[in-house]
Order: C-alpha cells, then structure tokens, then sequence
C-alpha cells in the first residue's frame, strides 16, 4: 500500500481524454511519421505496436501521452506537471539514443499536449474569502492529536530455509532492553514512507530496502506514553542482503526465526511473540497471514531467492514450505511450478544445471 496522493477533479462537462485525442491527432504526423524518415523520434517504427494507444486513446497518440495522462492523476499543481515533464525528458534522453533535434521536436509536443490537458481537464482548487478567513483564524490546538508512527516488518529465509524476522532490543523507555520492531515517529516534514525507510537505516544500517504498506494499527492503549497510531510496513530480503548494526536508540538488532508455534528463536534466546514491545506481535501476525495469502497469487517466493537469474525448483519449494510451515510433496509442487510460473512465463528455463543437496542435477530458472 502507498500513501495516498490527492487528484485534482475533473471539471464537469469536460472531456479531458477527447482534448487530448483532438491534440495529438494535430500534431500526429510530426510525432509519428518523423520528418526525415526512418524511425520515430523514441527509437520505434512509426508502424510499431508500441505505438498503439488502448482503451479510449486513439491508435495514434504516442505513449509519452497515455504515461502524461496517469501523471495527472497523481500529481498536484502545475509545477509538479513540469517537473515530470523534465523527468521524462531526461529519461527519454537516457534510453533512446536518437536525433537530438527530434526528440526536442517530440517532447516539446508532448509538453504541449500535456498542459493543454492540465488546463481544460484540472479545475484549481482556490479557496473564498470566507474559507482563507477561516484557515487563518483555526487553532489546531484546540483539540487532540495523536503521533504517528511507522513500524518495519523485515522477513527472509535463512541458509536452511527458515523464516526469519529482524528486531532491536529497545534501547530507552518504554519497555526498555524488550525486542521490538525497527521504527519510530513520522516527523513533521515527511512522509510516512519516508519515516520509515529513515527509521530503519537508523536503527539497522538497512536501506534501499523494497518495503509497502501493510496496515495501520490504531488500537487505544497501544502505546503507554500517549495516543499514537502506526502505520506498518513489509519488507521480503533474501538473507544474503542483510547486514544490520544497531543503531540509534537500538541497543541491539537480531534475526530470529519464526516457530510454527509463533515463539521466536535466535542465537539462545527463545521469546514468546506476545513479550515484544508494543502491540508488535499484533503487526506480525498481520504480515505473516498476508505473506502466506500473498504467496498463492503472487511472485513473493522469488524476493526470497539468492540468486533471480540461477534458483531451482528446490530452492522454490523450500522458500514455499518455510512460509506456509508445510511440507510438500516434491512431483505435486514442481507441476504446480511449471502451471503457475514457467507457463505463464512468469520464470523461464536456463540451459544451466545446478547440484541439489540429492547430489542430483536440476535445472536452473530466472524470473
């Protein structure tokens, strides 16, 4: 889950995706069919598939147009239309190596397209005088508020395919030298995403984590301090990428692999889940039921593997098992394996073989 980012409402009677087709098709031509010949002025065929529009944009507007169209639902302002503008334009510059002059030429048209958009599609919210009057005289402090907080559920398996779970053993009141979850206070300036990739690197030296949303966890009480409410967070790391150090107000951080009877176990020390700080073992029955749920439709198995371009149907299988706590039998598994990802084509077969711990051979695939 992301946080959510406001859109900006149509204006009624309008047609934003009609403007945009009567645009495009007015300069088509000099987009399209490039001026010199040869290929388009993104690197394609002007014929190309890849230039096909679908759903209710026209065959002939270009996908700078149809990705310009999605940036107009997330984005805020028209300072924020030009700065993806700029973006796009520096990416484009990155991945298609053409005619200068052409690609200037096509996003120049694309800047075009894409205001014309913003100023018949968007309405600018502007407050009256009566509402600025208001903003003005309101005093937040005549009622509660509660503290947010972000907390990081790390999961991976380890060499002998158990799943494990990263904590910190608090450093400071309240429940001090208890294990924990990484986390702590969003601050006023920043996002709850960024609060808690921030947390995490303090408290474990982790970033560059790939870490979502989970849930959030509100109920009175959870914190003895004051009202605060946590957003959580799921992060799945093959064990080969993590290297944490305590840090911050972290006195210690640790891997412990999770029991099928929910008790935790690491380096001597066996914890029942309900002795962790806070109402944490509440947030990682939470991620646990969605990872095992995530598994039967998703590709969450493979953030598991060591290596994405070289694992076995093995190594799947184990990762599988230590997530669900069951064994399975191996024929059953590597035909639910061929139906389910190579057939899709979600992996494919390499022509390379690998020694399972049988000392037998068995193939390699990469996602």
């Amino acid at each position: 889950m992301e946080e959510q980012r406001s859109s900006k409402p149509l204006v009624a009677g309008s047609n934003p995706v009609r403007d945009t087709v009567a645009v495009a098709q007015s300069v088509q031509q000099r987009i399209v069919d490039p001026p010199f010949g040869g290929s388009s002025p993104l690197g394609h065929p002007a014929s190309s598939s890849k230039w096909l529009g679908h759903g209710t944009l026209t065959p002939a507007i270009p996908v700078q147009i149809r990705v310009g169209l999605l940036h107009l639902r997330l984005i805020d302002g028209q300072e924020s239309v030009k700065h993806t503008f700029l973006q796009n334009t520096l990416f484009a510059a990155k991945m298609y190596k053409q005619n200068f002059l052409l690609d200037l030429l096509s996003y120049t048209l694309y800047y075009i397209v894409i205001m014309t958009i913003y100023k018949k599609g968007v309405r600018m919210y502007t407050p009256s005088k009566e509402e600025k009057e208001f903003l003005k005289n309101y005093n937040p402090g005549n009622y509660q508020r509660p503290s947010v907080t972000s907390d990081i559920v790390i999961l991976t398996v380890d060499e002998y395919y158990r799943l494990s779970l990263l904590l910190i053993k608090r450093g400071n009141y309240p429940y001090k030298d208890c294990w924990a979850l990484p986390g702590g206070f969003v601050e006023i300036n920043e996002s709850v995403d960024d609060a808690a990739r921030r947390e995490l690197k303090e408290e474990t030296h982790l970033s560059m984590l790939p870490i979502e949303q989970i849930g959030t966890f509100g109920d009175v009480g959870r914190d003895p301090r004051m009202r605060v409410i946590s957003v959580a967070y799921i992060g799945f790391v093959p064990k080969e990428f993590l290297h944490p150090e305590a840090g911050d107000d972290a006195a210690a951080v640790q891997l412990f692999e999770i029991k099928q009877d929910m008790s935790l176990e690491g380096s001597g020390l066996s914890i029942p889940l309900e002795d962790l700080a806070f109402d944490h073992a509440k947030i990682i029955k939470t991620a646990l039921e969605r990872l095992q749920n995530r598994v039967d439709y998703t590709t969450d198995i493979f953030r598991f593997v060591k290596n994405k371009d070289a694992f076995t149907v093995y190594e799947a299988r184990r990762i599988y098992e230590a997530i669900k706590f069951k064994e399975y039998d191996p024929g059953n598994f590597n035909r639910m394996f061929q139906s389910k990802y190579v057939e899709p084509g979600i992996v494919h077969k390499t022509d390379k073989k690998s020694r399972n711990n049988g000392g037998r051979y068995a193939s390699l695939y990469s996602l």
